[in-house]
C-alpha cells in the first residue's frame, strides 16, 4: 500500500512555490539570522521567493489555459478548482545590513543643559534680529533723508534752469537784432542822435586831465633844479594858492610838512592850470566861453529854469540851438586864453620861488603846450554842449582849503589817509559829473562819471615806503629812489603806479605805463593802439568760434553720456556758454572803443556774399537740366555747341548789346562751347550784370537815377576829404520819399553820410 497511488477527487500535488528546497530555506535562514530580524528575513525570503517564482513565470512560453490533469476526476466541475491571484512582478529590494537600533536614555542634567544651550542661541538670533531691524529702520530714515535732499536739489535745479532759461531768454532778446533796431527807432524818434557816447566823453576828459599833468610835470622838472627859496611847507603853498594872508590860519596844511622845489611847483601849478580852467572853460555856469561874465550869468540862469521845468529832452534842444546862435557870433580864442595864464598866473606864482628871469624862458616854451591843452578843452566843451542831449557834464574842482567830499572825490596816493582836519591843499585831477533832469521842479540827478583827485597835507607828511621824515633832506638823498631830474614823490608815485599795473595785469601783457614815459614814447604808443586793438579784437573774435565749436562738441557728447556723467558735462556747456558771453562782452566793448559801431564782421559781409554767388550758380545749373529735359529731340537738328544756335544775333544781342566783334563767351579760341556750358555761363552773366547794375552800384536801389548820382557824387567828396572820420559834426541826412508802385505803398529812407 505503500507504493500505491491513492485518487482523491479534487486534490493534486502543487509543486513548490519557490522552487527551492526545505533544507535549502533552513539553511539560508541560518547565514541569515545574525544580520536580520526574522520577520525580515521570512518576507525577504517570501518576497524573494516569489518574485524570482514569477519571473520564471513570466519567462515562460505564453500564456496557456490550464489542462485537466488526468488524475482529477471528470465529474468534477472546473469552477470547482481553486483559482489563485496573478502576483505582480517587483524589483527585488536589496537587503539590509545596519545594526538594531536602541534608544539612547539621556540623563535629567544633560537634558537641562541642552535646554539652555537652546534657550542661550534663540537669545542670541533675536538680539541679532533686534539689531538687524534696527539697521533696517536706520537705513530707511537715511534713504528718506536723502530721498528729501534730492527732491530739495531736484527743486533747486528746476529753479536754476528756469532762472538761467529766464537770463538767457532776456540775453538773447537784448543781443537780438530786432530790440536794437526798436532802441534805435525810439531814439531817433526822441531825436538824440547823439554822435558820441558817454564813454567816449569821458575819455577826451582824461586826455585833457593827463595833459595838465604833463605840463605841470615838465614845469617842475625844468624849474626843479634851479635856486630856489629854501624851506618850502605845505602851508606855503596853500597860501600861494588861495592868496591868503599870512596871519590867517589854514587847517588844510595840518600837518605841515616840508617840500621838494619840484613837488611845489609841480603840485602848485597843476592847481592854477585846473582852477583857470574851470573858470573860463569847463564849469557849468560859463555857458559859453566867448560871453562876458554878465552875459554868461543871464544864459546860465535862463537855461537852469529850462532844466528846472521840462523834461531833458527838451532843455538839451534848447541848449543846443542856443549855443549854436552864441557861435556864430562870440568865437573863443584859445590862444589868448593860454597867454594870459602863462603870463598873469604861472609866472608870478613861480616867481615867488625862484628869480623871475631864471623862470621866464622854461614857463615861455610850454606856451604852445598850453594853447593845445586850452583848445582841447574848447573841443570838448563844444562836443558835449552842442551834441549831447540826454544828457549835461559838469567837470568838479574844489577850491584850495575846501572841505573834502568823498562822494565825488578821492585822495592822492597809494593808501591815502582821511585828512585830520577834513580839509584839502588843492584839486590835483578835475573830476567829471553828469546831470539828468525830470522837470516838473524836480532835483537833478547827478552821476559821478570819474571821481576828481585830491591832495592832502597827509600825503606830504611822511613816506611809508622808505619810513623817513620828507622833510629829511640827508635821509631822501640815500634813499634808493632818489635821482637827479625827478624828486622823491614823483619817483613814489611812479613805482605805486607801476606796482598797481603790475597787479591789474599789464606788466604782464608789457603794454607801457603812460604816465612814465616821455613825450615821444607816448607818441609811440598812441600811434600803434589802433594795430594792438586790431589785434585784439582779431583773437576775441578766434576765441568766440573756438568757443561756440566746443560748445557744439559738448552738445553732441551730452547726449551720448550717462546719466551720472550728465552734471558735469552739463557744467562744462555752462562755463562755455560764459565764456562766450564773455568773448562777445569784450569784443562788443572793444568795438566800443574803437569807434567800430557794425553789428556784423567782415568775416559774415564776406560768407554773406559768397552765398549769393553760390545760390547764383545753383541756379543756373538747375535750369540748364531743366532746358535740357523739356528740349525737344524731333524737331530739327539738335544744338550741340553755342555755335548751332537758331537766332545768334538776338543772342548777341541780349548778352552785348554794346556789340562786341567775338566774344569768348560765344565762341572759344578754336570752336564753339557746348551749349550746356554756353546756356549756364550766359545765365550767369545775365544775373550778375542785373544784379550789380540794379543793387550794387546805386547808393540806394530806391532811389531814382538821378538823386541816385547826386548822393554818390556827395559821398565820394566826403569820403575824400576825410571829414567823416576827423569832423564829427559832418552829416548829411536826406529824407527822401519813395514811391513804390508794385506795392502802392510809401517808404521813408533816411540816408546818413
Amino acid at each position: 500500500m505503500e507504493n500505491e497511488t491513492m485518487h482523491i477527487p479534487g486534490l493534486t500535488r502543487r509543486p513548490a512555490t519557490n522552487g527551492v528546497s526545505t533544507s535549502a530555506k533552513e539553511q539560508r535562514k541560518k547565514d541569515q539570522a545574525p544580520s536580520a530580524p526574522k520577520v525580515s528575513s521570512t518576507a525577504g525570503s517570501t518576497g524573494s521567493a516569489s518574485t524570482a517564482s514569477a519571473s520564471r513565470t513570466q519567462r515562460s512560453g505564453p500564456h496557456k489555459a490550464p489542462s485537466r490533469s488526468g488524475t482529477i476526476d471528470s465529474s468534477i466541475p472546473p469552477t470547482a478548482t481553486v483559482k489563485q491571484p496573478a502576483q505582480t512582478s517587483a524589483a527585488p529590494a536589496p537587503a539590509t545590513s545596519s545594526a538594531p537600533s536602541v534608544p539612547i536614555q539621556q540623563t535629567p542634567v544633560a537634558e537641562r543643559d541642552a535646554f539652555i544651550q537652546q534657550n542661550s542661541q534663540i537669545e542670541s538670533l533675536q538680539a541679532k534680529i533686534k539689531q538687524q531691524e534696527k539697521t533696517i529702520q536706520q537705513k530707511d530714515a537715511e534713504i528718506k533723508q536723502k530721498d528729501a535732499e534730492i527732491k530739495q536739489r531736484g527743486e533747486e535745479a528746476r529753479q536754476a534752469r528756469n532762472l538761467y532759461e529766464l537770463f538767457k531768454n532776456k540775453s538773447e532778446n537784448l543781443e537780438s537784432q530786432p530790440y536794437r533796431q526798436e532802441v534805435v527807432s525810439i531814439r531817433r524818434h526822441l531825436q538824440v542822435d547823439e554822435l558820441c557816447e558817454p564813454w567816449e566823453i569821458n575819455k577826451r576828459f582824461g586826455e585833457i586831465v593827463r595833459k595838465v599833468e604833463d605840463i605841470s610835470r615838465d614845469i617842475g622838472e625844468a624849474l626843479g633844479q634851479l635856486p630856489a627859496v629854501s624851506n618850502l611847507t605845505t602851508l606855503d603853498l596853500l597860501r600861494l594858492l588861495s592868496k591868503a594872508s599870512e596871519s590867517q590860519s589854514l587847517a588844510a596844511a595840518e600837518p605841515s610838512a616840508e617840500l621838494d622845489t619840484e613837488d611845489f611847483i609841480d603840485f602848485g601849478c597843476r592847481a592854477l592850470i585846473n582852477q583857470t580852467l574851470f573858470d573860463g572853460i569847463l564849469s557849468h555856469s560859463v555857458f559859453h566861453p566867448g560871453l562876458t561874465s554878465r552875459d554868461n550869468q543871464f544864459y546860465y540862469d535862463m537855461y537852469k529854469r529850462v532844466r528846472n521845468e521840462e523834461s531833458q529832452v527838451l532843455a538839451g534842444r534848447w541848449r543846443i540851438s542856443t549855443l549854436k546862435i552864441i557861435n556864430e557870433s562870440y568865437p573863443y580864442a584859445p590862444k589868448d586864453e593860454a597867454l594870459r595864464l602863462w603870463h598873469d598866473t604861472l609866472l608870478p606864482f613861480c616867481s615867488k620861488i625862484i628869480n623871475r628871469e631864471l623862470c621866464f624862458e622854461p614857463i615861455q616854451s610850454l606856451v604852445p603846450e598850453l594853447q593845445n591843452l586850452f583848445e582841447r578843452a574848447w573841443e570838448w566843451n563844444r562836443l558835449t554842449r552842442n551834441s549831447v542831449i540826454m544828457l549835461d557834464f559838469h567837470p568838479y574842482l574844489q577850491p584850495p582849503g575846501a572841505a573834502y567830499d568823498p562822494q565825488y572825490s578821492t585822495l592822492e596816493g597809494r593808501r591815502p589817509k582821511h585828512p585830520a582836519s577834513n580839509a584839502i591843499l588843492l584839486t590835483s585831477k578835475l573830476g567829471l559829473l553828469s546831470s539828468y533832469s525830470d522837470g516838473k521842479g524836480k532835483d537833478l540827478q547827478y552821476t559821478a562819471q570819474t571821481k576828481a583827485t585830491m591832495l592832502t597835507a597827509e600825503y606830504f607828511s611822511t613816506a611809508p615806503e622808505l619810513g623817513i621824515k620828507v622833510g629829511d633832506r640827508d635821509a631822501c638823498k640815500t634813499a634808493p629812489i632818489k635821482s637827479h631830474g625827478a624828486s622823491v614823490y614823483q619817483r613814489r608815485v611812479k613805482m605805486a603806479r607801476i606796482a598797481e599795473a603790475g597787479r591789474k595785469g599789464l606788466v604782464e601783457h608789457m603794454q607801457p605805463i603812460l604816465l612814465v614815459m616821455d613825450a615821444t614814447e607816448r607818441d609811440r604808443y598812441w600811434e600803434h593802439r589802433s594795430e594792438r586793438a586790431d589785434r585784439q579784437l582779431s583773437g576775441l573774435n578766434h576765441e568766440l568760434e573756438a568757443s561756440k565749436k566746443r560748445l557744439k562738441e559738448l552738445e553732441a557728447i551730452q547726449s551720448q553720456v550717462s546719466p551720472r556723467d550728465q552734471p558735469h558735462v552739463q557744467r562744462e556747456i555752462e562755463r562755455t556758454q560764459r565764456e562766450i558771453r564773455r568773448s562777445i562782452d569784450a569784443s562788443a566793448l572793444l568795438r566800443t572803443h574803437l569807434q567800430v559801431y557794425d553789428d556784423k564782421e567782415p568775416g559774415e559781409i564776406t560768407s554773406a556774399f559768397r552765398s549769393i554767388n553760390r545760390a547764383i550758380d545753383n541756379l543756373c545749373r538747375d535750369m540748364v537740366e531743366d532746358m535740357a529735359k523739356l528740349r525737344p529731340d524731333n524737331k530739327g537738328p539738335p544744338v550741340k555747341t553755342s555755335l548751332n544756335v537758331r537766332d545768334m544775333l538776338v543772342v548777341r544781342q541780349i548778352l552785348y548789346p554794346q556789340g562786341l566783334t567775338n566774344p569768348s563767351l560765344i565762341e572759344s579760341s578754336s570752336v564753339g562751347r557746348p551749349i550746356e556750358e554756353f546756356v549756364e555761363f550766359a545765365l550767369r552773366f545775365l544775373i550778375n550784370r542785373d544784379i550789380d547794375y540794379h543793387i550794387f552800384q546805386p547808393f540806394h536801389p530806391l532811389l531814382k537815377p538821378e538823386v541816385n548820382t547826386y548822393v554818390m557824387e556827395l559821398y565820394e567828396g566826403v569820403r575824400l576829404r576825410g571829414e567823416r572820420s576827423q569832423n564829427p559834426e559832418v552829416l548829411i541826412m536826406l529824407e527822401l520819399t519813395i514811391n513804390r508802385p508794385a506795392s502802392d505803398k510809401w517808404k521813408m529812407a533816411r540816408i546818413y553820410i
